[in-house]
């Protein structure tokens, strides 16, 4: 199952849109499995041709809880914030040029 815990869609490239939800960290601690910290570069702005990039973290493991508290859900929180954070650049330099099919590849999703 893939959650996304930023829980919309951004206005910006390469960047978390802070704050998270809980809920993707709480469904994780109730069910004792692992969350994959995901980070897709390259989504903004959409067009034929477009390079994208898929980053994958280590798999962050907390311990299973069928009622987690609020500060287990905290700090749960803070390392996939931290995790997911990593695995984006600093500085993303949007490519220029020719951009096919920008309008339909952008409205289609929306």
């Amino acid at each position: 199952m893939i959650l996304f815990p930023e829980g919309r869609l951004g206005t910006a490239e390469a960047q978390l849109h802070l704050p998270l939800k809980r809920g993707t960290v709480i469904y994780a601690l109730r069910a004792g499995v692992p969350i994959i910290p995901i980070g897709l570069i390259g989504t903004h702005d959409l067009y034929l041709g477009k390079e994208l990039t898929i980053r994958v973290g280590e798999p962050l493991h907390f311990p299973q809880t069928t009622r987690p508290n609020r500060q287990e859900v905290d700090i749960a929180l803070e390392k996939l914030q931290n995790a997911m954070l990593a695995l984006l650049p600093t500085d993303y330099p949007e490519p220029t040029g020719l951009k096919l099919l920008r309008y339909l590849l952008n409205h289609i999703l929306w």
